[in-house]
């Protein structure tokens, strides 16, 4: 009894303690509630000042850009200042009245600049108020429309003017008043407001120089505006506030002393400023109210709080002795439950890992747990660890039979070692790529994830994380380095084709010229034996220049071409027997055609000196005896081959494939293989120009080169043509047709008149020169335009045209059809260096035309057009 006691007296101090903290809590739920009532009515307030402040300073603006937009152009019309000009007082008095607006300005005034009054729509006043003779003057100034200050008349009416200079006025410069009450227009907009209230008004205050004015009224004042004036020292009024600078709700004491709640705001576009403010007294009247409310709620809940207690504290001591009765029982049952409840925790625990190990099954890569020590020593690793490294995991868990270390890549052991301790070093997760050797000996690429976890049990450290197989990645960032390289290498050789094509367009040029005076100088100059010697070597010297600059245009894809539809089979057949000389008895050629191949369109001249140049490349890559295979297959790309999809297009190609056994290269020599002049031969007279040449002639053609090879293993050129759209037509060298000649007269040749279109200069007069020695009158013309006026003004027969195919304005072809419709019976001969769109194919070069190709000789023009006059040549 005395234990039931001691707890009866414990629980009446808790319930009283209870009940002291009840009341306590009620209070302050009532002291925060009436603050919040206080801050919330005072937030509403606030919004509701804000809105009649925005609402007044929107209509204040108005009001005045209404009365400044008034005025210009009342000053602006037409009309007024016809009737100032005609001096008609009439006219003018009219006008003045008719711009009150309907009795909206109390005056209109016509003002000069000193003041005096030259008309009004009523009484003109004898004196001009100062502030309206400044806002005239200022208005003159400025030739903008100006508002005046406040000011009041002898009756204590507050007004104000808008003025503007009179535009074109041409007598004496005057200005337009419009004056107008603010006691009546503009004040009433002040004091209405949207609501019941005895203390809510708004004030129109400004700046007046070291004081605060009052543009308006007060409620709780008989000072009239302007008159109430304070010094800017008392910056506890809102009004001071306002003017200072700041805007929003204020809450501080008007100059009544009075607690008031205030917006500030400035009007737009003057220095005005509006202050509607209300009285906190009366705009939080109702929070007392509720106050009240809120007492009577709070002292109502103390008494039933009181009265529950009791009540509860009586109940709780009759069910004390019930509590002790059923407690030993409770016990009994509490502990059943506890032993129910940590065998079902016990199940879901090994639930759990069971789920767990069957999610990290699917895991792809191995998850892993192993210790910090250098041989990885293993402690966790999930079922993949199989089918990454093919060993089970049994026999890597604790180094049962290798350790983890063991199967890392050897290469890679210490760089793994060395990320992984600067990262746990640092307790942070790290990620490193390594090799790891499988149970068969292949080799593969893992990213290994993970961070160092801390046992505070035992305080040791391990290692907890994932290993990803990354080798089919790997795999494919190194086949993409290897394709970026490949179009490093293609837009290399294209900007080497276009230098060299630009070098030999210059060079031709300048080759004609040397060889050309050369034997001028060699035929028509009687020189010494040493001179002679010395031309002599000019000349050579020329004409190797010339030949090197010819396989500078073919590695550049620059050469002139006449393409027309081939069989690629009956070319290799007619050069077998040439090739199987070339490569001797020594190496045996092997010609493979499995169908007859689609038709390409391709200069047969080019395709054969394309297998020429791989001949010679096959024979000085063969030591001994050896093979050339040539194959020619019809192929259908896709773009799915590996060893084609990153060079070749898909479309219709025909291959040609040229596979030697010679010494093979390795990577460094083929990635130079096509460079102009490289070669891996020293003594060639002309090295390193075959495979460049080849590169320039299936490049012109559209086509595609591919180089396989290995040292010791042979090489194997493929280039891939593209199909013809139509079977070519067999054409043989005897069968060849030419244009009938007899259709056009031969011209007689001595004395025949040339004309000649040439637009660089020194070859123009080279030309010319070489052409008058050989019988010939020549008619040079350095421009297209000139070579139509030469022809046209000339009254005799001209039997050739020897023309440059590249001119400005006008192509040398467009200059033949333009002469020919006016002399049929004229020939031609066109000649050019190089031009990568000159060919039969594309219509420039018309087909079968007389060629003359740059630098030539004098030998050389002098057989080109010996055989066109004669009618040898088209």
């Amino acid at each position: 009894m005395e234990e039931v006691s001691a707890v009866s007296r414990r629980r009446l101090l808790v319930w009283a303690a209870g009940f002291v903290l009840a009341t306590s809590a009620m209070a302050a739920l009532g002291l925060l509630a009436y603050q919040a009532d206080r801050a919330q009515m005072l937030k509403c307030r606030a919004k509701e000042l804000t809105s009649a402040g925005a609402l007044k300073t929107a209509e204040i603006a108005a009001w005045r850009r209404e009365r400044l937009t008034d005025v210009a152009r009342f000053a602006r019309g037409p009309t007024l200042i016809r009737a100032i000009e005609g001096k008609n007082s009439a006219d003018l008095h009219l006008m003045l009245s008719v711009n009150r607006k309907g009795g909206i300005y109390e005056d209109v005034l016509l003002v000069t600049s000193n003041g005096k009054v030259l008309g009004a729509a009523l009484d003109p006043l004898q004196h001009l108020p100062a502030e309206t003779t400044r806002a005239v003057a200022e208005a003159l100034a400025s030739r903008q429309p100006v508002l005046s200050d406040f000011y009041t008349n002898a009756l204590g009416l507050a007004y104000i003017d808008a003025v503007m200079a009179v535009s074109n006025a041409e007598q004496e410069a005057c200005a337009l008043v419009l004056q107008c009450n603010a006691s009546k227009r503009l004040y009433p907009l002040l004091q209405a407001y949207p609501g019941s209230s005895a203390s809510v008004e708004s004030v129109l205050v400004r700046r007046d120089g070291d004081q605060m004015a009052h543009l308006s009224c007060l409620r709780h004042q008989d000072n009239q505006a302007m008159s109430l004036k304070r010094p800017l020292p008392e910056r506890q009024l809102p009004t001071m506030r306002a003017i200072l600078g700041r805007q929003g709700i204020y809450t501080g004491t008007d100059c009544r002393g009075v607690q008031v709640v205030a917006d500030l705001r400035p009007i737009p576009d003057s220095d005005w400023f509006l202050v509607t403010k209300g009285d906190e007294a009366e705009l939080l009247g109702a929070v007392r109210e509720h106050a009240l409310i809120f007492a009577s709620i709070i002292l109502l809940g103390i008494l039933l709080t009181a009265a529950i207690t009791a009540l509860c504290f009586r109940h709780r001591q009759a069910s004390l002795y019930r509590s002790l009765y059923h407690a030993q029982r409770e016990q009994a049952v509490a502990n059943a439950k506890y032993l129910a409840s940590e065998r079902a925790a016990q199940k879901v625990l090994a639930d759990s890992e069971s789920r767990l190990k069957a999610l990290i099954s699917h895991v792809p890569g191995i998850v892993f747990r192993c210790g910090t020590d250098s041989y990885r020593t293993m402690q966790y690793l999930s079922a993949n660890c199989r089918a990454l490294t093919g060993y089970d995991a049994e026999a890597l868990l604790d180094n049962s039979k290798l350790s983890y270390y063991d199967v890392i890549h050897p290469d890679d052991r210490q760089k793994v070692w060395d990320a992984i301790s600067a990262q746990v070093k640092h307790n942070t997760p790290y990620a490193v790529e390594y090799r790891i050797v499988t149970v068969d000996g292949s080799v593969k690429w893992v990213w290994e994830s993970g961070s160092a976890i801390s046992d505070s049990a035992d305080k040791t450290h391990r290692l907890e994380g994932v290993i990803h197989d990354i080798t089919a990645r790997r795999l494919a960032a190194e086949r993409e380095t290897e394709l970026m390289a490949q179009a490093h290498q293609t837009q290399r050789l294209e900007a080497l084709g276009r230098m060299a094509g630009g070098v030999a367009h210059d060079f031709n040029n300048a080759l004609t010229v040397i060889i050309g005076n050369a034997e001028w100088l060699q035929d028509s100059v009687k020189t010494t034996e040493d001179h002679q010697k010395s031309i002599e070597a000019i000349l050579q010297a020329s004409h190797r220049a010339a030949d090197l600059v010819n396989r500078l245009l073919g590695f550049a894809a620059r050469q002139i071409s006449l393409p027309r539809a081939i069989q690629l089979d009956e070319t290799i057949n007619r050069l077998t027997e040439t090739m199987n000389q070339m490569l001797g008895s020594r190496i045996h050629l092997r010609i493979q055609m499995d169908t007859p191949p689609w038709p390409v369109m391709m200069d047969p001249g080019q395709m054969t000196q394309v297998l020429v140049n791989l001949v010679e490349n096959a024979r000085d890559a063969i030591s001994g005896e050896g093979t050339v295979t040539v194959t020619l297959e019809n192929m259908h790309l896709d773009g799915t081959a590996d060893e084609t999809a990153d060079i070749v297009p898909p479309g219709d190609y025909v291959c040609l494939s040229f596979r030697d056994t010679g010494c093979g290269m390795d990577d460094e020599t083929q990635a130079k293989i096509f460079d102009p002049f490289f070669s891996t031969k020293s003594s060639a007279p002309d090295m390193g120009m075959g495979v460049a040449i080849i590169y320039g002639i299936v490049k012109q053609n559209c086509g595609f080169i591919r180089v396989t090879s290995q040292p010791n293993q042979g090489t194997c050129f493929s280039i891939y043509l593209p199909r013809h759209g139509q079977l070519a037509p067999t054409v043989t060298p005897d069968s060849e047709s030419h244009p009938p000649t007899v259709a056009i007269p031969a011209a007689k040749q001595e004395g025949a008149t040339i004309l000649l279109a040439e637009d660089e200069p020194t070859l123009l007069n080279l030309t010319a020169r070489l052409l008058t020695s050989m019988g010939y009158t020549v008619l040079a013309a350095e421009h297209p335009t000139e070579a139509l006026r030469l022809a046209r003004d000339f009254k005799g027969e001209i039997a050739l045209l020897l023309t440059d195919l590249v001119m400005p304005t006008m192509n040398g072809a467009v200059l033949c059809e333009t002469l020919l419709r006016e002399r049929p019976t004229m020939k031609r001969i066109f000649m050019s260096d190089y031009a990568a769109n000159i060919t039969a194919q594309q219509g420039v070069l018309p087909a079968d035309a007389p060629f003359l190709q740059k630098p030539f000789t004098r030998d050389q023009l002098n057989t080109k057009v010996r055989e066109v006059l004669s009618g040898k040549s088209a």
